[in-house]
C-alpha cells in the first residue's frame, strides 16, 4: 500500500494512476502505474508513460487492476494501433527487457 504525505501529490492521467513516492534528493523518484481499464489507449500511454520514467531513470512498477488484468494475458494482441498511430507493443519490449515489474 502507498500513503502519501501532504507534501506528495497524486494524478490522475487518463484512466490510470501515477503515484509518485519516496521522492530522493537526486530527484529520482519511484512511479507505481495502475491500470484499471480493458483499453487499447490507456495501456498504450500506461506503457509509454512507464518507458519514459524508466529512460529518466526512475524506478517503475505496473500494476493491473479491475478490467486492466484483461492486458495479463499473453495472448493477447499488442499491435492495434491507438489514433496516434503507436500501440502497446512499440513499449512492451523495453519494459519486459528491463525487467519493469508487472502485478495482477
Amino acid at each position: 500500500m502507498v500513503t502519501l504525505d501532504e507534501s506528495q501529490s497524486c494524478r490522475l492521467v487518463s484512466s490510470f494512476l501515477l503515484l509518485p513516492f519516496n521522492v530522493r534528493r537526486s530527484r529520482m523518484a519511484n512511479f507505481l502505474f495502475v491500470l484499471s481499464q480493458d483499453n487499447n489507449e490507456k495501456v498504450t500511454r500506461c506503457f509509454q508513460f512507464a518507458k519514459i520514467a524508466h529512460e529518466k531513470g526512475h524506478n517503475v512498477n505496473l500494476f493491473f487492476i479491475d478490467s486492466g488484468v484483461m492486458w495479463a494475458d499473453s495472448h493477447r494482441n499488442f499491435s492495434v494501433k491507438t489514433p496516434t498511430g503507436d500501440c502497446p507493443n512499440d513499449y512492451l519490449p523495453y519494459l519486459v527487457d528491463h525487467e519493469i515489474p508487472i502485478g495482477v
